[in-house]
């Protein structure tokens, strides 16, 4: 088997056809590169954007349902407190769930973020246990209440601060993608522009080429054409 030598291989380098292929391939796989960071945007924005649904449904939940509770044994009132047991479960759940989904992405993955996710996490526990018990006494107990009502409290401002770290995360995270996917874009067209330059002038090289070619054959053809008659002239006495 005969192997490829050196001179070989800087033959095939010098090949412009070699050059072209490997340009295409290479903006080919640019442009994969680029759909897949766009997807991957998109993806972490519907994320972002539907945790952050959870929390704002959970929270309209928890108001609803605290409302119903509170003023189910006022007389008249369309309030029921079983309706407002079962809103509340319902806004720890969905906490819950969007606390799942937060540990799961890298928006908050400073200490800040960390820190608000647990702080958060905490106060959605105390809550939850603090309203199972009151759903598990049969009577009222004012302390109870009242311990209840500061535990929504201390959840509420505990959610403003989350959603609001989070949709900073989420704004920065954007622009993030958003630049990374600019600087791929810039560094594909340099690429582009250099080597359409290139082969620019790599077509004016050639037709420069082809015409000093052209020139010398033409030399060489009258040169061959007058040949007899300068050697007949040369013969002469």
């Amino acid at each position: 088997m005969t192997g490829y030598s050196y001179s070989d291989f800087i033959s095939l380098l010098k090949n412009p056809r070699i050059w072209i292929w490997g340009a295409i391939l290479f903006t080919l796989l640019m442009c994969i590169g680029i759909a897949g960071l766009h997807y991957q945007q998109q993806y972490d924005v519907n994320q972002a954007i539907d945790t952050l649904n959870i929390i704002g449904s959970a929270r309209i939940d928890l108001v609803k349902g605290f409302l119903h509770y509170s003023l189910s044994k006022e007389f008249g009132t369309p309030y029921d407190a079983s309706s407002g047991y079962a809103l509340l479960d319902q806004a720890v759940k969905s906490f819950e769930q969007s606390i799942t989904k937060l540990h799961n992405k890298s928006y908050l993955s400073d200490a800040e973020g960390e820190a608000l996710v647990n702080q958060f996490s905490e106060k959605v526990e105390a809550f939850k246990n603090l309203l199972h018990q009151q759903m598990e006494l049969p009577g009222d107990d004012q302390n109870l209440q009242i311990r209840l009502r500061v535990a929504l409290y201390d959840l509420e401002q505990q959610a403003d601060l989350l959603d609001l770290k989070f949709r900073e995360s989420l704004t920065s995270h954007t622009k993030h993608w958003e630049d990374l996917i600019i600087l791929t874009l810039g560094f594909t067209f340099l690429f582009l522009a250099g080597l359409c330059a290139a082969v620019i002038y790599s077509m004016h090289h050639a037709d420069e080429m082809s015409s000093v070619l052209a020139y010398t054959e033409r030399r060489y053809r009258l040169l061959a054409e007058n040949v007899g008659d300068i050697i007949w002239k040369m013969d002469l006495p």
